[in-house]
Parts: structure tokens; C-alpha cells; sequence
């Protein structure tokens, strides 16, 4: 071919003129790869700190609760079991709807078991549990260190009824029970397949805001590692559903996501998402970012706040 011909020509006449000038080709080339192999999939560090999907109920709750820490009826940051009932009483005493008096969206959501929708008549997306990639029972126990925030949540009294399903994260997963860190922090189970629930805040279903944690991914005690079941939740959007099952009660607890940011973990913003609310809240937190190696944890989160939309036969 002609190129081949004249670049061949060039190199034969000019070797050292010719290497200098694909020189910053061959690296910018290498660098786009080695970028490529090493990055991922973490979202860029400009976009930490900065809300990625918010919808307009979402701000206005935030607006509610700010005007209600201003006027000293809520505090932000994790919730003493005390605190959480109270908050819960309230809103049950006030009629609180979760987004305003004039919103028919709690109002419209049944109490009912004969007034309940079936699950396949109100997920956006077909419930496929044994599609998804990522989460399972936990069966394997305790087979992280408790170090760096992970606290014990394989004892036997530790299991729920309840199970996560998050059809845009391909996860599915047993929901376990999580306490504090020694420091006082929120708890991250001791098993990377399934996820935590803060057992001192609200129950899912009910008035509140119910935490929930769980992994990006792990190096487990043999020095193994893998990725965690929250592994896909970067690719979750505002308007997908987040989907608790209570496997005793055959009831589905079909929560819309509202909001979606990455925050640094010592930003002060962070623990408003820990808060407890009188809105029927549902708080999915995983890792993000970078990893440090030298502390041993990722500086970033990634928080997805959905809402309660309905119940369903599960």
C-alpha cells in the first residue's frame, strides 16, 4: 500500500525523525490503555461531593428536613433506636404523608393484604431473582475481618425475613441485621453477598428511614478478593425500583428511587442521608471512588434514596 511504502521509505532515509514523530502517538495509545485496564468503572473524582440524579420530591424533602433540624425537631446523623421510634410515632401521630399534605402518593399506597397489587402488576422490570449477578444468603458467615467498619452479622439472631432486590443492579440479596462501629459509625456486614440494615432505625415498609449498607467489593480474611453485591449500583437511575421482600409475610415493599450522590465519607452532608426521617425512606450506601491502601478503605460513598410507592403481594 502507498503508506506502508512511504512510511518504509521514511524510516529507510530518516530512522531517528521518524521514531520522534510517532513517538507521542505510541504513548498517548499507551496511556489510553493502561487508563482502560486500570480504571474500574469508578466514577470520575469531579462528580464526588456533587448530586448525580434528583428529582423534585427529593429536594423537597430535603427542604422539610432542614427546616425541621433549624427548628430543633430533627438531628442530623445515625439515630439511637429511641430516636428513631419517636420520629416514627410522630409521623404516624401527624399523618405525615412522606411528601407533603397535598401528595396522593403515601395516601395512595394500600394497608391492606386484599387491597394489594401483585408484584409482577407494579415492578417496572420483571422479577427475575435468579438472574441477578451479585448477592446471595450469606451463607459462608463471617468471612471478612471486623476491621474498618465491618461488624459482626452471621450470629443466627442476625438474619431478617426481608430481601433486597434491585433489578437495575442485578442484585439480590438476604438482608442482615447491623449495629455500630466501636466508634459509633454505621456497621457494614461481615459477609460480602448480602446486605446490612441498620437493626436501630426504621424497619423497610414502615415510616422512617431505613439504612441499608452493603459492599463494592472485599478482601476476605484468606486474603481473597471479589466484588460485593453493590458492585452494579453506580448503574441504577432516579425512577428505578429498589424492592424489599418480607419472604414471611409474603408482602413486597416496592420503593422508587428519588435521589442518587457521591459524597466524601467525612463530608458533613454525608450524615444527613443517616438521619432519621418522617418520610417511608428507604437509603442504600455502598463505597466508591479510589481506593486508599494505606487506611485501608474507599474515601467516597455512594448514597441511592428511594420512597415508598407501594405495597404487593410478593
Amino acid at each position: 500500500m502507498p503508506i506502508i511504502r512511504a512510511v518504509r521509505d521514511l524510516w529507510n532515509q530518516s530512522p531517528v525523525f521518524l521514531a520522534a514523530a510517532l513517538a507521542p502517538i505510541v504513548f498517548g495509545l499507551t496511556f489510553a490503555l493502561l487508563w482502560w485496564i486500570i480504571d474500574d468503572g469508578a466514577q470520575p473524582a469531579a462528580r464526588v461531593g456533587a448530586v448525580v440524579e434528583s428529582s423534585p420530591e427529593a429536594e423537597q424533602l430535603d427542604r422539610e428536613f432542614d427546616a425541621a433540624v433549624e427548628a430543633g425537631e430533627a438531628k442530623i446523623g445515625l439515630p439511637s433506636a429511641a430516636e428513631s421510634a419517636a420520629v416514627g410515632a410522630a409521623a404516624v401521630q401527624t399523618g405525615s404523608s412522606g411528601v407533603g399534605a397535598a401528595s396522593p402518593i403515601r395516601a395512595a399506597v394500600p394497608t391492606r393484604r386484599d387491597q394489594l397489587p401483585d408484584l409482577r402488576a407494579v415492578s417496572k422490570t420483571p422479577v427475575e431473582p435468579e438472574t441477578a449477578l451479585y448477592g446471595g444468603e450469606g451463607l459462608g458467615g463471617a468471612v471478612l475481618p471486623i476491621a474498618n467498619g465491618i461488624v459482626h452479622s452471621s450470629r443466627p439472631g442476625d438474619r431478617t425475613t426481608w430481601e433486597l432486590y434491585i433489578p437495575k443492579a442485578s442484585l439480590y440479596a438476604r438482608i442482615v441485621r447491623v449495629g455500630r462501629t466501636p466508634w459509633g459509625g454505621l456497621g457494614a456486614p461481615d459477609n460480602p453477598e448480602v446486605i446490612g440494615w441498620y437493626e436501630d432505625g426504621a424497619e423497610p415498609g414502615s415510616q422512617g428511614n431505613a439504612l441499608l449498607v452493603g459492599h463494592l467489593d472485599y478482601t476476605d480474611i484468606n486474603g481473597d478478593t471479589g466484588v460485593g453485591v453493590c458492585y452494579q449500583l453506580r448503574d441504577v437511575i432516579k425512577g428505578d425500583q429498589m424492592i424489599v421482600r418480607d419472604e414471611r409475610e409474603n408482602i413486597a415493599y416496592v420503593y422508587e428511587i428519588i435521589k442518587k450522590e457521591y459524597v466524601n465519607a467525612d463530608d458533613p452532608n454525608a450524615a444527613r442521608y443517616l438521619s432519621a426521617r418522617n418520610q417511608s425512606l428507604l437509603t442504600l450506601i455502598t463505597c466508591h471512588g479510589q481506593f486508599d491502601k494505606d487506611a485501608h478503605e474507599y474515601a467516597e460513598r455512594l448514597i441511592v434514596v428511594g420512597t415508598l410507592r407501594t405495597l404487593a403481594r410478593a
